[in-house]
């Protein structure tokens, strides 16, 4: 994504082709338990998607071409981690030399969307395909909401702070 967004060239790299064998290529692999990435499966296949919209000027004018992908990239991140946030600073690392500001908004409610439909998916049943959060690790005290390591991710931080200063210091 990061080549096409640059401007290479690459015919087939966004084809209806390309994104069928991804989508089952990404349906086997979760299915078997593999413990494969899927954040750059995901993030073709939203680039893939966002090529086939049916908007004449999308092959005619390259910005708008590249706010879709930008877009595309934070939606594929989003769908893999359930974190809109995450995923428009991961587009914007993608797309850093040409990155403009006025793509932020729009991919950050792209990212935003992706996620309330996963939410709404995972309300229809309780054994929902995709998940948005990953509260099946979820392992501690449900009512207060804290996990039971939590706590030592917060002396790790607050350790690695404090060397951090001292560091610089020096």
């Amino acid at each position: 994504m990061k080549a096409i967004m640059a401007g290479v060239n690459l015919p087939n790299m966004l084809s209806f082709r390309t994104y069928v064998s991804k989508v089952f290529g990404m349906m086997a692999m979760l299915s078997s338990g593999m413990s494969l990435g899927k954040e750059g499966p995901f993030v073709h296949i939203a680039g893939c998607i966002a090529s086939f919209l049916p908007y004449s000027q999308l092959d005619s004018n390259k910005t708008l071409r590249h706010q879709f992908l930008t877009a595309a990239v934070a939606v594929g991140v989003t769908c893999t981690f359930g974190a809109p946030i995450g995923g428009v600073l991961f587009a914007i690392e993608v797309s850093s030399s040409t990155f403009t500001v006025s793509n932020l908004w729009k991919a950050f409610f792209a990212s935003t969307v992706t996620v309330l439909c996963f939410k709404a998916v995972g309300k229809l049943s309780t054994a929902a395909v995709f998940s948005a959060d990953a509260s099946y690790f979820y392992t501690g005290i449900a009512p207060v909401g804290i996990n039971h390591e939590q706590p030592f991710f917060a002396l790790l931080g607050l350790l690695c702070g404090i060397t951090g200063s001292y560091y610089i210091q020096f």
